[in-house]
C-alpha cells in the first residue's frame, strides 16, 4: 500500500514473508517461510531473484535491511558442535559475505540495524527474557 494511501497491490506471489524496501524505493528483499535465501524483485512488478543464499529459511526474520547491505544472523555449528551464533554482512558493492562477529550463543528471534548503520540489536540469549543485546561501533 502507498505511503499516502490507497488500495494495496500485491507484489510477491510465492509465499514470500518477511520483507523490506530498499533506500531508493525501487526494490523489494524478502524471505520465503520454507526457503533458504534473501531474494529481490522490483517493486513496479519483475521477476524475484535469488541473492542472498545463506540466510532466511527456518530464520527467515534474522536479516536486517540497511543501504549499504544486508546483515543477516547464521546459527553454525562449532568445533565441538555447539551452536554458536554469527552475525554476517553481505555488501551490495562488493557481493561479499564477511563476518562481523561470533558469540556463543545461538540467538533467538529478530534483528535491526539503526538508521546511521552504527548501532545494531539483536535477541543473544534466544530465550523468553527478553534479553537485549546492543553492539556499538562494530564497522
Amino acid at each position: 500500500m502507498a505511503l499516502k494511501g490507497g488500495p494495496p497491490v500485491q507484489i510477491t506471489k510465492n509465499g514470500d514473508v518477511f520483507g523490506a524496501e530498499s533506500a531508493d524505493g525501487r526494490l523489494l528483499y524478502f524471505s520465503k517461510f520454507d526457503v533458504l535465501g534473501i531474494w529481490q524483485m522490483p517493486l513496479l512488478g519483475g521477476k524475484e531473484e535469488l541473492l542472498l543464499d545463506q540466510a532466511g529459511g527456518h530464520e527467515w526474520y534474522n536479516w536486517a535491511l540497511n543501504r549499504n547491505g544486508i546483515y543477516f544472523r547464521d546459527a553454525k555449528d562449532s568445533k565441538n558442535h555447539d551452536p554458536i551464533g554469527v552475525l554476517n554482512f553481505f555488501d551490495f558493492a562488493t557481493g561479499k559475505t564477511t563476518t562481523v562477529f561470533t558469540t556463543d550463543q545461538p540467538g533467538g528471534v529478530g534483528l535491526a540495524i539503526s538508521p546511521d548503520g552504527r548501532s545494531l540489536l539483536y535477541d543473544d540469549k534466544g530465550d523468553a527474557e527478553s534479553s537485549i543485546m546492543l553492539v556499538k561501533n562494530f564497522r
